[in-house]
C-alpha cells in the first residue's frame, strides 16, 4: 500500500478515537459497561496493530521516502497524546449546554407547571423529543415547590458507586450543593450560565 494511503487510514482511526471519547457518556449508557468492553477492546487491538504497523513503514522506508515514511507514527503519536491527555468532558458539556438551553429551559417550566409527572423517586422520562437533552433521556427532580426548584439533566449516569455528572438547574442564587444534590461530596462544580451549573458529584 502506497504511503499516502496508509497516512488516509491512520487519520481515520485517529478521528474514530477522538469520536469514541467525545461519545463515551453515550456509548456507555448504549452499550452497558459490560458491553462496551466488545467495541473498546476491537478499537484496542486496532490501536495496537497500527502502532506496529507504523513502526514497520518507518524502518523499511525511511531509507526511500524520508520524511513521508515519519507521518504514520507521527500522526499515530499525536492522536493517541490526545486521547490520553486531553479531556474532552467540559468542553463537550459546554458545547452541548449553549446549543440545548433553550430547550432545557422549556423542560424546566414545564416541570415547574407539573406536566410532566416523576416516577415517585424524582425521575422524569422526558418524551421522544426532548431526550436528547440528557444523556439517558431522563431528569432528575431534587426539589419542585414554593421554595425553589433544582433540576438536573445527566450528562453521565454511571453505576450507583461510580460519581455521576449532571447539568443542575437551580432556582437559587447560589450553586447547587451537597445537601442540595442529596450526594456525599461534590467533586466539581462549574458555572455554565445564570441557574446553570455542572457538577460531578457522588
Amino acid at each position: 500500500m502506497k504511503t499516502k494511503r496508509i497516512i488516509v487510514v491512520f487519520i481515520i482511526w485517529g478521528l474514530v478515537m477522538l469520536l469514541s471519547k467525545w461519545f463515551a457518556s453515550e456509548m456507555y449508557q448504549m452499550f452497558t459497561p459490560f458491553l462496551l468492553i466488545i467495541p473498546l477492546g476491537f478499537l484496542f487491538f486496532l490501536t495496537i496493530g497500527l502502532g506496529v504497523w507504523a513502526i514497520i513503514v518507518l524502518i523499511k522506508r525511511i531509507k526511500v521516502e524520508r520524511f513521508q515514511a515519519t507521518l504514520p507514527l507521527i500522526i499515530f503519536v499525536c492522536f493517541i497524546s490526545v486521547y490520553l491527555f486531553a479531556s474532552f468532558t467540559l468542553p463537550k458539556v459546554k458545547i452541548e449546554h449553549a446549543l440545548h438551553v433553550e430547550n432545557r429551559e422549556i423542560v424546566v417550566k414545564a416541570i415547574q407547571n407539573n406536566e410532566y409527572t416523576d416516577d415517585g423517586i424524582g425521575n422524569i422520562e422526558l418524551p421522544f423529543n426532548r431526550r436528547f437533552l440528557s444523556c439517558d433521556g431522563e431528569v432528575y427532580v431534587y426539589q419542585n415547590d414554593e421554595q425553589g426548584i433544582v433540576i438536573g439533566f445527566w450528562s453521565f449516569r454511571g453505576l450507583l458507586m461510580n460519581p455521576y455528572q449532571s447539568v443542575i438547574y437551580t432556582s437559587y442564587a447560589e450553586p447547587p450543593t451537597t445537601s442540595t444534590l442529596r450526594c456525599g461530596e461534590l467533586y466539581e462544580i462549574e458555572k455554565l450560565g445564570e441557574n446553570w451549573y455542572w457538577v460531578v458529584a457522588y
